[in-house]
């Protein structure tokens, strides 16, 4: 599984891979763990950075899923 980190820390589409797998470092205990959410969590939250920037959340507002600001 090591030999395949790599592959498995890309996103393919809308699918982030997070896990002790795709850890740099621990991998298998549970600080290997936190570090590859924590790269997910930043990788989706530049991805709704970006969205909100073409004006998504009032796509998102009109749709009832985010309240108007």
């Amino acid at each position: 599984m090591i030999a395949y980190g790599d592959v498995l820390r890309e996103p393919s589409g809308r699918i982030h891979g997070a896990g002790t797998e795709t850890a740099t470092e621990y991998i298998g205990y549970f600080e290997g763990t936190l570090q590859p959410d924590i790269r997910v969590a930043r990788e989706v939250l530049g991805v709704l950075e970006v969205l909100e920037v073409l004006e998504v959340p009032r796509v998102l507002e009109v749709l009832g899923v985010l309240e108007a600001g």
